[in-house]
């Protein structure tokens, strides 16, 4: 799925208010509060660089895992084939 049909997909969801992109490499709480943002969702596939640079309160950053054997290296690979 093209990367702005997978923003508009997300940016449908009723509970996502907004989404910031090009968001600066190093998350702080103090980015999140002048963006008005609850939380930083990302993958958890990079879980020890998010700790490391995401230096926000436990409880606003959530990683979310990925969808076992599914990825776009896969898909490709199906197609390919």
């Amino acid at each position: 799925i093209p990367y702005k049909d997978r923003l508009e997909i997300i940016k449908s969801c009723k509970y996502v208010d907004d989404i910031v992109e090009n968001a600066p490499l190093i998350i702080t709480n103090q980015i999140l509060d002048e963006f008005n943002a609850d939380y930083v969702i990302a993958g958890k596939e990079n879980e020890e660089y998010l700790k490391k640079y995401y230096n926000v309160s436990e409880n606003r950053l959530h990683l979310i895992s990925r969808t076992p054997d599914i990825s776009t290296s896969i898909l490709k690979s199906k197609i390919v084939q």
